[in-house]
């Protein structure tokens, strides 16, 4: 009897650590992880059509389940799962080598992060990516996102009604840019019980633009908290673009500039004068610049993307060009073996390029 009772304990035992180990690695964790983002490049350096990638081995637990068309101005997704850990990604091409693509990312005028885009006569994309109304983000890039969620969502439905709930968002360079504003329309529609509510994202952006402006950043990175990262090669340029210009009407409403006039109707005629004129000196500058950035990196270049895109409507424009990187930043730097054999003047993307990423990712110690 005693055998009998040692022997299912054993088998209880089992299977219990079985079950416990299973649950353990199915779990993704609020945390950054090295594995993960190395698996992460590999995946983006393999989705269709990535440029400059063809000698990377995606991660062999991985495997590609699905393949969007070409939508938006090029866009391209892919859905990978990880059997092992019950894990899906979804993984978000950036730049290829045609004009609507690079017009998604030279359409760089900002547009409120609360509104609707009429991307058709019938068609509409309502969105609300961040709660303050003074959260601007880029119009090319929410086009493009536009595009990329409508054919994502039946897929993460499809992957939800077979039990896999959790679900990693990544991209590399606009594909990261996409990979933001795409997560942020997501737990939007969790937050509007249009998403089930037990389904967790994580997000890895790598060598990712800046998408939005400090209000947008302030919201983004308050709502994932833990739950989204964002690897930065500290010798690649593109993290540092679109460019970017601070007005003194990209402060919090209560600042000190709003009551510098009060301060200079106290002064003496002279000092009220010429405190005047350096004011003026210091504000006008970056107005006219941020107003040029609209005209030209927004209505002008809306009408590129018209060709591409004819039914859309030009939407209103923020006047805000102040853009800011998103996410918890996992820093890549570079050493002087790194520097012998990426640096390469003559190649503007010698520092941009998956290789050079996943290098330094296998380098970082947690």
């Amino acid at each position: 009897m005693r055998k009998i009772q040692f022997a299912l304990i054993l088998i209880l035992f089992f299977f219990q650590s079985i079950t416990t180990s299973n649950l353990f690695a199915q779990q993704l964790a609020p945390h950054f992880n090295k594995e993960e983002l190395i698996d992460m490049l590999k995946i983006t350096g393999n989705i269709k059509g990535t440029l400059l990638t063809n000698d990377i081995e995606p991660p062999k637990a991985y495997t590609k389940v699905y393949e969007s068309k070409e939508i938006g101005l090029a866009n391209l997704w892919e859905l990978w799962y990880n059997k092992e850990r019950d894990v899906s990604v979804i993984a978000i091409r950036g730049s290829v080598g045609v004009k609507e693509s690079w017009l998604s990312n030279f359409y760089a005028a900002m547009v409120p992060a609360q509104g609707k885009l009429q991307l058709s006569l019938d068609e509409n994309f309502e969105y609300n990516l961040a709660d303050r109304k003074d959260a601007t983000v880029h119009v090319g890039w929410l086009i493009s996102t536009a595009y990329l969620v409508k054919d994502m969502l039946p897929q993460i439905d499809s992957m939800y009604q077979l039990g896999h709930k959790d679900f990693i968002v990544s991209g590399h360079s606009q594909g990261g840019a996409l990979s933001v504003l795409i997560t942020a329309h997501l737990y939007q529609l969790q937050k509007e019980f249009k998403l089930p509510q037990d389904i967790r994202f994580k997000t890895y952006t790598m060598a990712s633009p800046k998408p939005g402006n400090m209000y947008f950043a302030y919201h983004y990175e308050n709502i994932t908290r833990d739950w989204a990262f964002h690897a930065i090669n500290t010798q690649d340029w593109v993290p540092e673009v679109p460019l970017s210009v601070q007005t003194m009407d990209n402060f919090n409403e209560i600042n000190i500039f709003t009551s510098l006039d009060q301060m200079l109707q106290k002064q003496s005629f002279f000092k009220r004068i010429f405190g005047r004129i350096l004011y003026n000196k210091i504000k006008n500058p970056p107005m006219k610049s941020q107003k040029r950035y609209e005209k030209y990196l927004g209505k002008i270049m809306f009408k590129q993307i018209r060709n591409y895109l004819p039914q859309l409507v030009e939407p209103i424009y923020a006047s805000d060009n102040n853009y800011m990187r998103c996410g918890h930043s996992i820093i890549l730097q570079g050493d002087k073996e790194y520097n012998n054999k990426f640096t390469d003047p003559k190649n503007t993307m010698s520092h941009h390029r998956h290789q050079a990423y996943i290098y330094l990712a296998e380098k970082l110690i947690e």
